[in-house]
C-alpha cells in the first residue's frame, strides 16, 4: 500500500491511497468491486456513498465504462429537471433529429474534458479515486451512444439537414474523445502519436494480480463493425417498422432472421488484432482465475414476445432484446468462446456493465444448443446511477406507439420473462442500481 499526493503551483492534494498487485507467484485472495454507469445529469450517486460506507479493503476497482455520458440532456434516458446536476457545455453540438437542441452533446475537446472535470468534482466519486486504485475500459458514452469504431448513431443514418443518408463517421470526434479520456482516466494506455487511426491509442491489456488472478481488459468500441440491421431503411422481417429508428435494428430484433443476416457478415467485435490478442492470452494463463472486463453482455439475451399478454400478432416472435451487445455479434462470440472451450480453459469469469441491471448467467458456445458443461460464468453489475434497464425500457417508445402494448407487457414482467426465455440465465434483477 502507498500514500501519495500532488503538489501544483501552490496547490496541494488531499493524500490518497494506491495499492500494487502482488507478485505473479503469491498465493493471496484478491478483491475487487465491479462499477459501470454513472449519469450524472439529474442523478446522485448514492452507490459510490455505499461502497465507501461498506468500506472493503479492494485490491482495485474494475469500471466498466460509461464513466460520463456525452450527451447532457437526453430525455431518453437522462433526468428532463434542469435544476439538478445540469451540465452546460463550452461548445455542444446537437444531435437531435429535429436540431431543435433536445439532444445536446459532447463534440469538441473542451466538451469532453468538461465533462470529466464536472463528474470528479463530486465528492463521492472524488473519494473513491482517493481510496481505491481504478482498473478500467470505456464504452460507448465515452464517445457517442451504441457508436462502433468512429460512428456514431445519434441520426439513425438520416442528416438532419438534407434528409440523405449520413454515415455519421467523425475520426476527430472520437480522436478528440479519445485524447480527454486518455489525459483524465488513470489506465496503462499505449499511445503512437505517429500511427493511423485507430492504431494511434491502444486500451486493451492485461494485468496479473498473484497466483490466482489474471485480468483482460477488452476494448469492444473502437474495432467493431457496423449493426448488422441498418437504422436507416424498412425491414419488416426484423421487427423494424419504421425508418431511421433502432428499433428492429438494434434493440428488439427478430431472432430468426437475424440469425441468417449476421451469418451472412459474420461482423467483428473486437476486430482481428485483439480477438487474437485476447484468446492467446487467455490461452497462455497460468491465473486461477482468467477474468474478462467486458463492456457489453456476452450471454444471450431473447424475449420470447409471443409469451407476453396482450402483444400484437405481428410482434409475436422471438427477439434479441439488444444486438448493441454480444447477441449482434454472435458468430465471433460463438468463435472466441469455443477456442476457450478447445484448449480447456477453467474458471472463466465475464465481468459486465452496460445494461444497468444485474445479472448472473452460464456461457455456452450455443445458447440454442448448450453443451452439458458451461464454458464460464457471467456476472452482470447494475449502473452506478444510471436509468436502470426496466425504465429505459418503459421510456423506448411513446404511448399511442404500435409497439407500445410489448413496452407495457414486459415493463412489468421484465425478471420473469428474461429468466423464462434464457435457460442460462440464472438471476436476472432489470429495476436495480449499484454495484458488485
Amino acid at each position: 500500500v502507498y500514500f501519495y499526493r500532488f503538489e501544483s503551483e501552490g496547490t496541494t492534494t488531499r493524500v490518497a491511497r494506491t495499492k500494487t498487485a502482488p507478485a505473479i507467484d503469491a498465493d493471496v485472495p484478491v478483491r475487487y468491486a465491479m462499477c459501470a454507469c454513472q449519469d450524472y445529469i439529474g442523478r446522485y450517486w448514492h452507490s459510490w456513498q455505499a461502497l465507501l460506507e461498506e468500506a472493503p479493503d479492494l485490491d482495485f476497482v474494475m469500471y466498466l465504462g460509461d464513466y460520463i455520458y456525452e450527451s447532457v440532456n437526453d430525455s431518453r434516458f437522462q433526468s428532463s429537471d434542469p435544476s439538478t446536476r445540469a451540465i452546460v457545455l463550452p461548445d455542444g453540438i446537437d444531435t437531435s433529429p429535429a436540431q431543435d437542441g433536445s439532444r445536446i452533446a459532447a463534440g469538441s475537446l473542451a466538451d469532453y474534458r468538461a465533462l470529466y472535470k464536472i463528474y470528479r468534482s463530486d465528492p463521492l466519486l472524488r473519494e473513491i479515486h482517493r481510496r481505491y486504485p481504478f482498473v478500467l475500459t470505456w464504452d460507448d458514452h465515452e464517445f457517442a451512444d451504441d457508436c462502433w469504431g468512429d460512428h456514431s448513431t445519434s441520426f439513425a443514418e438520416k442528416d438532419p439537414q438534407t434528409g440523405d443518408f449520413t454515415s455519421e463517421q467523425d475520426t476527430p470526434r472520437r480522436q478528440t474523445a479519445s485524447r480527454a479520456f486518455a489525459e483524465y482516466q488513470p489506465a496503462d494506455i499505449a499511445r503512437a502519436p505517429g500511427a493511423a487511426f485507430p492504431a494511434d491509442l491502444t486500451i486493451y491489456r492485461s494485468l496479473r494480480f498473484g497466483k490466482h488472478v489474471e485480468v483482460f481488459m477488452t476494448d469492444q468500441r473502437m474495432y467493431r463493425d457496423d449493426h448488422v440491421v441498418k437504422e436507416g431503411p424498412l425491414n419488416l422481417e426484423t421487427g423494424k417498422v419504421r425508418k431511421n429508428s433502432s428499433l428492429g435494428s438494434r434493440y428488439f430484433v427478430r431472432k430468426s432472421v437475424f440469425d441468417t443476416l449476421e451469418a451472412e457478415v459474420s461482423p467483428t467485435l473486437l476486430g482481428a488484432t485483439q480477438k487474437q490478442w485476447f484468446v492467446d492470452a487467455v490461452k497462455a494463463s497460468s491465473a486461477t482465475w482468467k477474468v474478462w472486463g467486458n463492456e457489453v453482455q456476452v450471454y444471450q439475451m431473447v424475449v420470447n414476445l409471443a409469451e407476453l399478454p396482450g402483444v400484437p400478432n405481428a410482434f409475436g416472435y422471438r427477439a434479441y432484446l439488444n444486438c448493441d451487445q454480444w447477441d449482434g455479434y454472435r458468430t465471433e462470440r460463438a468463435e472466441v468462446l469455443g477456442a476457450f472451450q478447445s484448449a480447456g480453459v477453467e474458471n472463466l469469469l465475464v465481468c459486465t456493465g452496460d445494461i444497468h441491471s444485474f445479472y448472473a448467467a452460464e456461457l455456452h458456445v450455443d445458447f440454442d444448443e448448450p453443451g452439458p458443461k458451461p464454458i464460464g460464468v457471467e456476472l452482470v453489475t447494475a449502473g452506478i446511477s444510471s436509468a436502470s434497464l426496466s425504465k429505459f425500457i418503459d421510456d423506448y417508445v411513446p404511448n399511442g406507439d404500435a409497439f407500445r402494448p410489448v413496452i407495457d407487457a414486459l415493463v412489468g414482467t421484465a425478471n420473469e420473462t428474461l429468466l423464462g426465455s434464457n435457460p442460462h440465465l440464472r438471476h436476472a434483477d432489470t429495476d436495480a442500481y449499484g454495484y458488485t
